[in-house]
């Protein structure tokens, strides 16, 4: 079993929802878990937040906008996925451009 939390501060780019849901996409592929369900719901007048139904566990994000934060979090119990984790957070970071906080694993 493996977990990933990250809290990302300081976010110079936030993006669409079909773009962070694209990313979701992206990580779970590379992850290479298998995407059950997934549900979002965008927040007035900014934020998102999405949840990520996995056959190993779930993935969620939530953005803050107004704040200049996003929070990510992955649990799965797939065997393996610990190490790919660490390079998920540096994506994540990357992508929203923020400066993260990392825990689990």
């Amino acid at each position: 079993m493996a977990s990933l939390i990250l809290d990302l501060k300081e976010v110079q780019q936030f993006h669409t929802t079909q773009e962070v849901l694209q990313l979701l996409e992206d990580l779970c592929r590379s992850l290479k878990v298998r995407v059950l369900n997934k549900v979002y719901h965008e927040f007035q007048p900014s934020g998102l937040t999405a949840v990520f139904l996995l056959s190993e566990s779930h993935l969620s994000v939530h953005t803050f906008p107004e704040k200049k934060k996003l929070a990510l979090d992955i649990y799965s119990c797939r065997a393996g996925v610990g190490e790919t984790l660490w390079r998920v957070a540096d994506i994540v970071e990357s992508y929203f451009r923020g400066r993260g906080i990392v825990t689990g694993k």
